[in-house]
């Protein structure tokens, strides 16, 4: 594909960081597009606390740093917590990552201060609004390559996880069980899952249920009221396999977790094609 004479894209983003999902997929995506031999940029903004003298990248992702803009033709992608337009571009990608851009602040919602050409991308259709075309990007980080099962002994009975559910009604882990937190460093992580017989997880929504599954430790998502195991499935495309919802589904997480892994690489291997389709659509709306 050549895109030589391509406008460039600048990716509005904070840092790296491997505990928070908007930061992993941002640089994701720019990691993406270089790989497609577009000429994508990281950059940030007072918003994101960023300064790129001390911006943080992921060294095994294709990206690197734009310290300069040019308004009249770059592509400029704001996450959905960015107000307004603070680079003043021509061509402005809004990637919606969550519905905050719909939470009414001081001076109204995040989308009420954006332009009426701006392209909506959406990181997946929970968070769509039925405001504009439905043009939707899911982007994953698997980490096939470094969460291995080590084939070591399992000598700890369990470890779980809280995340965004910090007061379940009911506790299914043993009481003496490793608590995963938000710092939990990957190489730790590796070390847990290898060591641990189960995890639990308290949040439907956690990559670490998949990660876990990838080290061969038993993999259990406790449901939440209101969410039964076809609606999780339908709205984590990676949690297909290898993954029990709820303790009566161990068996469906142990018979498929050798599946785990091959479906990871398709997953990432589509989102190749989709993050291709959908600029060579960004591309034509801005009809550059």
């Amino acid at each position: 594909m050549d895109t030589k004479n391509k406008n460039r894209i600048i990716i509005v983003a904070p840092s790296y960081s491997p505990q928070i999902g908007g930061s992993i997929v941002l640089h994701k995506l720019c990691d993406i597009l270089n790989e497609l031999k577009y000429d994508a940029y990281l950059t940030t903004t007072q918003k994101l606390n960023g300064n790129t003298d001390y911006f943080i990248l992921n060294p095994t992702f294709n990206t690197k740093i734009a310290t300069e803009i040019n308004t009249e033709k770059d592509i400029i992608i704001y996450p959905e917590i960015e107000r307004g337009n603070p680079f003043q571009a021509k061509h402005i990608v809004r990637y919606i990552l969550s519905k905050s851009h719909l939470v009414e602040v001081e001076g109204g919602p995040h989308s009420s201060t954006w332009g009426g050409d701006d392209f909506w991308l959406y990181f997946h259709s929970l968070f769509y609004d039925n405001i504009k075309e439905k043009n939707i990007l899911h982007l994953i980080y698997s980490k096939v390559d470094s969460y291995v099962n080590l084939g070591i002994d399992r000598n700890i009975e369990a470890c779980f996880t809280y995340r965004k559910t910090p007061s379940p009604p009911k506790l299914y882990h043993p009481q003496n069980s490793i608590e995963i937190n938000y710092n939990t460093p990957d190489k730790e992580l590796i070390k847990i899952f290898n060591q641990c017989k189960r995890f639990y997880s308290y949040d439907t929504e956690t990559y670490l249920s998949v990660l876990a599954a990838l080290c061969g430790c038993e993999s259990v998502v406790i449901p939440q009221k209101g969410k039964n195991k076809q609606e999780i499935m339908n709205n984590q495309p990676t949690f297909k396999y290898g993954i029990a919802y709820g303790i009566d589904d161990i068996k469906h997480a142990n018979k498929t977790q050798p599946l785990v892994r091959e479906h990871l690489n398709s997953l990432e291997n589509k989102q190749t094609q989709d993050t291709l389709k959908i600029f060579n659509k960004i591309f034509i709306h801005f009809n550059i």
